[in-house]
């Protein structure tokens, strides 16, 4: 009990959960059946399991399907190790399979009552060992991470969604060679005075801007560097120093970066714009680079933007789409539906492989589609009730959306509709109805079918993706596509971010309690900030930047629609220097965070801070690396008292070792204990009471699959078992034991099994099959070709756990707060913010 209780505060000092953070049901220890060896993740793997007579150890599961994303059909490679003196190993492959549940916020899949449909096992006793093994697999629920799903069923085709109604208007783009950035004020100036000042901040602006309330003039905060002019639109003039008469801003408070020391940062252009444009910055004349692996394609080296050269055209990637020109300093540039097959063959590993998300039908693309259709489903009580504060500024506001009979609410931070005298509100996945616009609302158990007509040009667009799935007398199931949640949608093969429609945002004053505080409700936007996918993530962020020939800075803006949470990051850097600092804030759950981070290549050290707070609990991370020692050190605190220290050092064999210690806020300690050596990791937390929680892996696989004596073990289709150890594949045979197996010669399969034939081969080769299987001997010996065939199905369900479970653990660490939707629409502001609300 003592360790479960450590390992509870390890994630919490680790800003996992916590006292700030609900825990999900998918953190909870285990069923007591469970080992006590196996530490209480339950989406790890290997995992043991105690049976009658030996110990079970479970591989991960490799996915077979999943059907409507609610019944998945699993391969699982197990196996059994007698307590008998001198037992054998018996290995066994499993098929399993039953409903799912998604949990988005953990990204993890779970089936909570597994049911084992086949039994394969290598020995004699097949019935016995059959039973034995059946019992122990169906006795505890199988968690899996989404992104081994997403990675293997990605393999397949999937339909892309063309989405004519979005905009297939490029945005404004703004081609500069020299230091320049983009002053873009979504809407008319929103005023907000600055307390102890003569000033006001210009609240929808993407850089830090002031201006002077008795007078015209604003000033434009530009790295160390104050700018001043008399119109937005120029000209501009760099000050000496700050501006006069902000020596009363408190140093600690929100507007200190405005007190910070001025200095000359060089010169810069402002261009102010009143619609989304994007900005291409280019260090002097372009200089292209060749990618040697994607034959004629270059990519433009001095420049921050995704920005490439093939044969005589420009390409340029923003939001998700792709703009082509034949004359990048003047050439009228246009939306593309397709792009050349050359684009696919940017390996994933090149410094542009990011785009790859961007290309059709590359894995990269498919899984973030594949992503953007999952269903979340929300059970909301019949009985309820929701209340919602602030709903509108002043009396509610009604204007009817294009080409529907449904009337939407204009002066509200909520997606809030009338149709034939009812009113609908849908709020974080979920419908909800009224006969009163400001409610209260009830769970709605239908809704009127024009509203899945809401054109893609109305902001209201997003809640097309939320339906009534199903409802009983005592509760409503509805289910929402991740694209309501992320904003990203599929346009002709591509994860897109926004419908490309700009939305102008609502912003207003209203009397409240003596004083007329303003209200801002700006939308998500698709194109003016450099928007890009980031596979890491598998969101969108945006950026504004300038870069010279010495050094670089840049204000990056991101919004993440699933969670809420919004914020920035100022960045800096020159020949040998690199220094950054964000801050973050969720308005919906009150934490904010604050990152800085420092690298110097003369000592080649990396030092970071980052605090997270909630009201007045707070977690305090500290981390510094020095990088030619190979030492580390990590300590983490909490306001309630949990603390966690870990140093990690270099022995001179080259291996890794790590020692710390957690200490709870009730007193209790853990030690903890680490090594890395040859890529095999291994970690041992030990209690005061002595218990022990061990975890194991590679590098790629930590976690989430590791790696025991034996090597990783995979289920075949076959019913075989199959070991992967380095490049070579072996399969199991109970007189012979462990066989190599022959390696196919490469070739086109081999190549579809990883994802990179282009749609002209792919049709060629279903075109030459087809006429093979109408003539004798048009394939090889059977054997040889079912190996062969074997072969790659194991390589692509290796690629599909390696890479799924990389791609979960970045993607987890990144989603760990509270997750709920703003229906599209970002609620910020002085008095007046979407999101209080109280349930009765």
């Amino acid at each position: 009990m003592l360790l479960k209780t450590l390992l509870g505060s390890l994630f919490f000092v680790a800003g996992l959960a916590g006292a700030m953070e609900p825990r999900s049901s998918v953190d909870e220890p285990t069923d007591a059946g469970v080992s006590t060896k196996q530490a209480p993740i339950d989406w790890q793997f290997p995992k043991d399991r105690e049976i009658e007579e030996g110990t079970l150890t479970i591989h991960a599961p490799q996915v077979v399907s999943w059907e409507d994303f609610e019944k998945a059909s699993l391969l699982i490679a197990v196996e059994f190790q007698s307590n008998k003196k001198d037992a054998p190993r018996i290995y066994a492959t499993v098929e399993l399979s039953n409903q799912t549940e998604i949990d988005m916020a953990q990204r993890l899949v779970i089936i909570t009552e597994p049911r084992v449909e086949r039994v394969v096992v290598a020995e004699e006793r097949m019935q016995e060992y059959a039973a034995k093994l059946s019992s122990a697999l169906q006795r505890d629920r199988i968690t899996i991470p989404l992104d081994i799903f997403l990675v293997s069923l990605a393999h397949d085709v999937l339909e892309s969604e063309e989405n004519d109604g979005f905009n297939p208007n490029p945005p404004d783009i703004l081609v500069a060679d020299s230091p320049t950035i983009i002053l873009n004020i979504s809407g008319e100036p929103l005023v907000m005075p600055m307390a102890s000042t003569g000033y006001s901040i210009i609240g929808n602006s993407n850089w830090p801007l002031l201006k002077l309330t008795k007078s015209e003039n604003y000033y434009l905060l530009h790295k160390q560097t104050w700018w001043m002019t008399e119109n937005l639109d120029g000209p501009w003039q760099k000050m000496a120093g700050r501006p006069a008469g902000l020596d009363g801003l408190d140093p600690e408070g929100e507007f200190s970066q405005f007190l910070t020391q001025t200095a000359n940062t060089g010169d810069v252009s402002i261009h102010h714009v009143t619609k989304p444009t994007e900005l291409i910055t280019i260090d002097g004349e372009p200089e292209i680079e060749a990618i040697e692996e994607a034959q004629g394609l270059s990519f433009v080296s001095n420049t921050q933007s995704p920005l490439f050269v093939y044969k005589s055209t420009v390409y340029f990637l923003a939001s998700g789409r792709w703009f082509a020109t034949n004359d990048l300093q003047s050439g009228t540039w246009k939306m593309l539906r397709k792009l050349p097959g050359v684009f696919s063959n940017i390996p994933a590993d090149h410094g542009m492989g990011y785009v790859r998300a961007s290309v059709p039908d590359t894995l990269e693309a498919r899984t973030a589609l594949l992503e953007a259709s999952l269903p979340e489903k929300k059970t909301v009580p019949a009985n309820e009730s929701l209340v919602l504060e602030n709903q509108y500024v002043g009396e509610p506001k009604f204007e009817r959306i294009a080409n529907t009979s449904i009337t939407r609410a204009t002066n509200s931070g909520y997606e809030i509709f009338l149709h034939q005298g009812v009113f609908y509100l849908c709020y974080e996945g979920a419908w909800y109805q009224s006969d009163n616009a400001k409610g209260p609302w009830t769970p709605a158990f239908r809704v009127p079918d024009d509203l899945y007509n809401i054109p893609a040009s109305s902001s209201s667009y997003p809640v097309t993706q939320v339906k009534v799935a199903s409802s009983t007398s005592t509760s409503v199931v509805y289910v929402a596509s991740n694209s309501y949640y992320s904003g990203i949608y599929s346009y002709y093969g591509m994860p897109v971010y926004g419908t490309g429609w700009y939305y102008p945002p609502y912003y207003g004053y209203y009397y409240h309690y003596g004083r007329y505080p303003y209200a801002y409700y700006p939308y998500y936007r698709s194109y003016g900030y450099g928007s890009y996918y980031n596979p890491r993530t598998g969101t969108y962020a945006n950026r504004s930047v300038w870069a010279g020939p010495y050094g670089g800075y840049s204000y990056n803006q991101h919004n993440n629609p699933r969670t809420g949470r919004y914020g920035y990051v100022e960045t800096a850097w020159n020949s040998n220097e690199w220094a950054s600092y964000g801050e973050t804030y969720n308005p919906r759950t009150n934490i904010s965070t604050e990152t800085k981070r420092y690298y110097s290549d003369d000592t080649n050290r990396f030092e970071m801070e980052r605090d997270i707070t909630r009201g007045d609990q707070s977690i305090e991370t500290r981390r510094d690396v020095d990088i030619d020692d190979g030492w580390a050190k990590t300590t983490r605190e909490s306001s309630e008292g949990d603390s966690m220290v870990m140093e990690r050092q270099r022995e001179s064999d080259g291996s890794y070792s790590s020692e710390g210690s957690i200490t709870t806020r009730e007193g209790k300690t853990a030690k903890i204990e680490g090594q890395i050596d040859n890529g095999q990791r291994r970690t041992e937390i030990t209690g005061g009471d002595g218990g022990k929680a061990i975890s194991g892996g590679d590098g790629q696989n930590r976690g989430t699959v590791g790696k025991d004596g034996e090597g990783n073990l995979y289920a075949g289709h076959n019913g075989n078992v199959y070991k992967k150890s380095g490049d070579n594949w072996y399969s199991y045979d109970r007189g012979d034991g462990w066989n190599e197996m022959n390696k196919p010669d490469g070739g086109p399969r081999a190549e579809m099994a990883a994802g990179k034939i282009d749609n002209r081969t792919r049709q060629r080769m279903s075109e030459n099959a087809g006429k093979a299987r109408t003539q004798a001997g048009s394939f090889p010996d059977y054997s040889q070709r079912q190996q062969t065939t074997r072969m790659n199905q194991l390589q692509r369900d290796s690629r599909s756990r390696s890479r799924g479970n990389q791609q979960f653990q970045s993607r987890r660490s990144s989603s760990q707060f509270n997750r709920s939707s703003m229906g599209g629409r970002a609620a910020r502001g002085g008095g007046m913010r979407a999101g209080g609300r109280r349930r009765q």
